[in-house]
């Protein structure tokens, strides 16, 4: 599967992502045509990833059609090669319908970074109270070093 990262320039994602990724100063996005997507966020909005200087790949999107054939572990893959650290963070929702999403992820080495979940990206208080929809998540690592690049 050939991975490209997105041009900024290129149209082929007006509409579909926020307008912050559009800073690719800040953000790269990779996706293999046809098939899916990830951002790569070299300054998330998360305060612990930004205090420990920690990369989160983020919005990984594979086309129905696509899904089951390898294109979320090829673009995490890539997304992970392109970091400078020892560590990688991923967040995925607690809801249902990401549980395919939450067993890859364990799968592929990314454990909870001991923070409990989040809610768009800000640290839930004990007894807070918040909707389950796509912004609250539980916030993953990975050791880099752990593992073969």
């Amino acid at each position: 599967m050939e991975i490209e990262k997105w041009n900024k320039q290129d149209n082929i994602f007006d509409g579909y992502l926020e307008k912050i990724y559009l800073d690719l100063d800040r953000c790269d996005v990779f996706f293999i045509r046809d098939k899916g997507y990830a951002v790569l966020n070299h300054a998330p909005k998360y305060a612990f990833y930004k205090r420990l200087g920690i990369a989160e790949i983020q919005d990984i999107f594979t086309l129905p059609n696509m899904r089951g054939q390898g294109v979320a572990t090829a673009l995490i893959a890539h997304c992970e090669a392109q970091v400078e650290g020892d560590m990688v963070g991923i967040s995925v929702p607690v809801s249902p319908q990401f549980g395919v999403a939450q067993q890859l992820y364990f799968k592929l080495g990314y454990a909870p970074d001991g923070n409990g979940v989040t809610y768009d990206r800000e640290m839930l208080r004990h007894g807070q109270m918040v909707k389950c929809d796509d912004d609250l998540c539980m916030m993953l690592v990975k050791n880099l070093n752990l593992n073969q690049r």
